[in-house]
């Protein structure tokens, strides 16, 4: 809290010479921190001046309790000193000592009934204890005291929004700003209340001149990146960050977001460079090095991804995160049994150890032995029945062998012990519909949405479903159309709608959905599939057999249970659809 009107100036001024003689009593010991000495001997104005200054040395040393006792002495020497009052007041809040700090903050103001900050210092009191009215009513007397008094405008503007006032918030500041345009805290606190009512593109043109005022201003630089985040421009909140980071290196939460931010955008070099400034910075912060060899991995530099997560073991033996990630980089380049190692390693503490448990089994699998992998995940049910991913493994493992029932069977299981599940409903529905048993497969996604109405995944299922079979395909679009709406970048769904309009043979809307569709998930078969159906019923020959052959190349990654049969049917009769 600045003081204003109430200075230590004032202070020394009444106190006369003593302070002068107090001042003479101070004794340093050149090996230890200052002794503070006795105040015997002085007048109550020295006295109250040496308790003073020993409770700011207190203070200073971090010993608040020793600064509120020493200040209480202050006041009984001196109890008409409304600065006193109102120091102590502050302490005692910081304290939590409410009541305390609220009588101490009203003796200031009886005592000083011209000076705003009393009435500051009350309202902040009542605003903490959600006495809003009151904090209010203080507030605005505060402010026809001192219009231009920064706290008293900015706590008044707080109190008006956590009234539900908005309004009346942002005119007090924008009022405020007219008497003071070069007010950094002004039009950083302004571009505050902007962000808590969301109101990003209002927020960020506040912190900017705030930055402008004050360049480096931490908090505006911080909440301007968040604002352009929040705001969906990501390129403007990248910006930002770097600016942040310019100013302050070691702000590790930043580097963090913007390097997370980076990865997301497949801006490898970028977040590369950024993290290696953050291991320049701080070397003990495990996560420069977990990003790092995540690029790697992304990149499929699986050397270099090696090299940052063996590095991180190094640098901590007992880091549960590099001996996982050092088996996925293993198991990418087609290493099951040093894989398996690595995950052996992950102590059944850790949050890495379910998912290491899976990939112990695959590896097995990707050793073709089928049946260990089975049995290890059939140990893992019954010791966690309630890990859904080992059901779902199972099942896909035996669906890869083309054994059906027991994939069933293994999915049932799971829903015996976890009867809510969506994956678990959600995948026996997928087989059900891969069995040829739609209607089943349709009353499935059913029993999703009657506990989930908003699972994206269950409108378009049952959408998809009625449209490849060309059935109420009105009733499908509005289904796929809401999964689109909750889910708006998702190629599956978009791709579901192309479809509704290529079974309406309305080809030229369907290649619109299709083409945006396949930007999405450019290496899905099905979608390349369709536009290769799409153009073949357009005429477009040439185009049909580039999206075929795109479909089979795809296949090779992303098989699709009879789907390659059904396009080299196409290709070899030189047919359509």
């Amino acid at each position: 809290m600045k003081r204003r009107g109430l200075g230590l100036t004032c202070l020394l001024l009444s106190l006369g010479l003593a302070a002068c003689q107090a001042s003479k009593t101070w004794k340093r010991n050149p090996s230890s921190t200052p002794e503070i000495p006795s105040g015997e001997g002085l007048s109550p104005e020295g006295q109250a001046l040496y308790h003073f200054s020993a409770g700011e040395f207190k203070q200073n040393s971090g010993d608040r309790e020793g600064a509120i006792a020493e200040l209480e002495k202050a006041l009984s020497f001196d109890s008409g000193s409304a600065y006193l009052h109102l120091k102590l007041a502050g302490l005692y809040l910081q304290d939590g000592k409410i009541a305390q700090a609220e009588s101490e903050a009203e003796a200031a103001r009886q005592l000083a009934p011209e000076s705003a900050e009393p009435f500051n210092l009350l309202a902040m009191i009542y605003l903490n204890s959600n006495r809003v009215p009151e904090a209010l009513s203080l507030l605005q007397s505060a402010l026809k005291l001192d219009p231009n008094n920064p706290d008293t405008n900015m706590h008044l503007a707080m109190a008006y929004l956590n009234s539900g006032l908005p309004g009346p918030a942002v005119e007090t500041m924008r009022s405020f700003l007219k008497r003071q345009p070069n007010s950094a805290d002004g039009h950083y606190f302004l571009g505050q209340i902007f962000f808590r009512l969301d109101q990003y593109p209002e927020a960020a043109p506040e912190y900017e001149e705030a930055l402008r005022l004050q360049p480096g201003y931490y908090y505006s630089l911080q909440e301007l990146a968040q604002s352009y985040m929040l705001a969906g421009d990501k390129d403007q909140g990248i910006e930002a960050y770097s600016r942040l980071l310019a100013y302050y290196p070691g702000d590790k939460d930043s580097r963090s977001v913007l390097a997370s931010t980076l990865i997301e955008l497949e801006r490898w070099d970028q977040a590369l460079a950024v993290l290696a400034q953050g291991k320049a910075e701080d070397e003990s912060m495990a996560e420069w090095w977990l990003q790092s060899g995540y690029i790697e991995m992304r990149r499929q530099n699986y050397a270099a991804a090696r090299a940052e997560f063996t590095e991180l073991l190094a640098r901590d033996a007992k880091n549960p995160d590099a001996p996982f990630y050092l088996g996925v980089v293993a198991q990418m380049e087609k290493q099951p049994a040093a894989a398996r190692s690595w995950f052996e390693k992950i102590p059944q503490d850790s949050p890495r150890y379910a998912d290491a448990q899976r990939r112990i089994a695959w590896s097995y699998q990707e050793e073709g032995e089928g049946d260990r992998a089975l049995q290890y995940l059939k140990d893992l049910n019954q010791n966690m029945p309630k890990v859904i991913p080992y059901y779902l493994d199972r099942a896909a493992l035996y669906q890869e062998a083309g054994q059906m029932d027991l994939a069933l069977g293994v999915l049932m299981q799971g829903l015996e012990n976890n009867p809510h599940d969506e994956d678990l409903l959600y995948q026996v529905g997928a087989l059900y519909d891969l069995m040829g048993d739609h209607d089943l497969a349709v009353a499935q996604m059913g029993k999703i949405l009657a506990q989930n109405p908003k699972s994206a995944r269950a409108l378009n299922f049952i959408g998809y479903s009625w449209a490849d079979r060309g059935l109420r395909l009105d009733e499908a679009e509005k289904l796929i159309r809401h999964a689109l709406e909750l889910e708006p970048d998702n190629g599956a769904i978009i791709d579901s709608l192309g479809w509704v309009f290529f079974q309406r043979r309305q080809y030229a809307e369907a290649l619109k959905w299709l083409n945006q569709a396949i930007e999405k998930i450019p290496e899905d078969p099905e979608i390349s599939a369709h536009l290769g159906d799409a153009y073949c019923a357009q005429g477009r020959k040439k185009k049909a057999v580039e999206y075929y052959h795109q479909a089979l190349e795809a296949l090779k990654e992303n098989p699709r249970q009879g789907l390659a049969e059904k396009i080299k049917d196409k290709l070899g009769n030189s047919r359509c659809p």
